[in-house]
């Protein structure tokens, strides 16, 4: 009897431990993955961009150690966090302070990268790991820097007084972007070959492009498109109807008005210091023959008479 009772008790215990470690193999034995992204991460220098990872299936990543890093760098590692806390101390410096992990989604296998402050020299590959479960992945990250273009009315077009020439400045963006304009309709507007200047070591490029538009054009626009990261800025400027029966001058008139006025108002300044600086000189020249000739001129009071009708006409002048 006690021989039975111990079989059957030897038996639900190894029947217990084939259960319990059949079960745990099941559990184990689900293939975890570490997952990124296909496609390239676009952002804009200046703004902050995240660099997506997860683990698939989802399973808890708190107490993982997760490691993100660049091959290119020394050190390679961006950001670490091992069982459950930050490893700062082994993060390159560019990288400081400046990256972080979504803490709270990390019980849902979130293990994604907030990186603050895009730069142009974040541009590159980064690598997501989880060394617990020997997965990784890598994330391609571009970087452009971009700006908002403006329009300059450069003069009226040449041999028409209803037309007017256009620049548009792109501004500091890199890589190089296109450079194009637009009618009312969307339609691109022929223009002239674009002018390049910078995008040497660290500088930026600087597009500039001209375009000539009848009066009445309407509204037309500077686009400016980067490739690199796919974004676009445009500029609208609007072109009105000529008025040839009102007063009032267009805006290239108003410049050459302006232009001619001051002109004017110049050498008006400029002649009258000179018949000023002429009258007193002649009242000086008066006073001082009238004083040492004063015996031979009997009525001095002539002489005080014509200096003082000197010195109000040059009051007048400067008033």
């Amino acid at each position: 009897m006690m021989m039975s009772v111990r079989s059957w008790l030897t038996r639900g215990i190894y029947f217990l431990i084939l259960t319990t470690s059949i079960f745990y193999n099941a559990v184990e034995g689900e293939h975890h993955q570490v997952t990124g992204s296909s496609q390239a991460i676009l952002a804009r220098a200046g703004e902050d961009v995240t660099l997506p990872c997860r683990i698939e299936p989802s399973r808890r990543a708190a107490r993982l150690t997760v490691e993100w890093s660049r091959a290119d760098l020394e050190p390679v590692y961006v950001h670490v966090r091992q069982q459950g806390h930050e490893a700062s101390h082994s993060v390159n410096p560019l990288y400081r302070r400046r990256t972080a992990l979504f803490v709270r989604e990390l019980p849902q296998g979130n293990i994604s990268l907030m990186l603050s402050g895009a730069r142009l020299s974040d541009e590159g590959s980064f690598k997501c790991y989880v060394p617990n479960l020997h997965s990784s992945t890598l994330v391609q990250l571009r970087v452009g820097l971009v700006s908002q273009p403006v329009i300059f009315i450069t003069g009226p077009k040449q041999d028409d007084d209803d037309g007017f020439a256009l620049t548009c400045d792109s501004g500091c963006w890199y890589p190089r972007p296109e450079v194009s304009w637009l009618d009312s309709g969307g339609n691109l507007l022929p223009s002239a070959d674009p002018s390049v200047t910078g995008g040497g070591p660290g500088d930026c490029y600087t597009v500039r492009r001209n375009v000539t538009v009848r009066a009445g054009a309407g509204r037309v626009t500077c686009r400016v498109h980067l490739p690199h990261i796919n974004h676009t800025v445009e500029t609208h400027h609007v072109i009105p109807f000529p008025d040839h029966n009102s007063t009032q001058p267009t805006s290239v008139g108003v410049m050459t008005v302006i232009r001619i006025r001051s002109i004017v108002i110049r050498n008006v300044i400029i002649g009258s210091v000179l018949a000023s600086v002429c009258c007193i000189g002649g009242c000086i020249a008066l006073l001082a023959y009238c004083l040492l000739r004063k015996k031979a001129v009997p009525d001095s009071k002539t002489c005080k008479y014509a200096f003082f009708k000197s010195y109000l006409f040059v009051l007048k002048l400067f008033h």
